[in-house]
């Protein structure tokens, strides 16, 4: 079953209480920031694969613009790569951060690379 289609709810498993699963209920927008934040509950939770996914989508939200803040999301992408035995992809992830860490100013969107 897809990220997308379980409910916050059973994802987070009383992880983050009840108001933060209100919270990303709500969808709000940029929906990057929390996705990152359950991919991370769920990475904790070692449900690797569904953290991967919340990664991803959270990079594909174009209103997460802040490099710093997609760098980050990129890594902890990195960080599921590397909890699933992939390496390589979570080396591709810490490129991809590096490079858009040094790109100077400017906000980015959801058309940047993904790993």
């Amino acid at each position: 079953m897809s990220i997308q289609s379980r409910p916050y709810a059973a994802l987070c498993g009383g992880l983050g209480g009840s108001r933060f699963v209100d919270a990303l209920a709500r969808e709000p927008e940029p929906r990057g920031y929390y996705l990152d934040t359950l991919g991370l509950l769920l990475l904790k939770k070692g449900e690797v694969r569904d953290a991967l996914t919340a990664f991803r989508a959270a990079l594909a939200d174009a209103g997460l613009r802040d490099r710093a803040t997609r760098a980050l999301v990129l890594r902890h992408a990195g960080e599921a790569h590397a909890r699933l035995g992939d390496p390589s992809a979570a080396e591709r992830c810490d490129r991809v951060a590096r490079n858009l860490e040094a790109r100077p100013g400017g906000e980015v969107g959801g058309s940047d690379t993904v790993c």
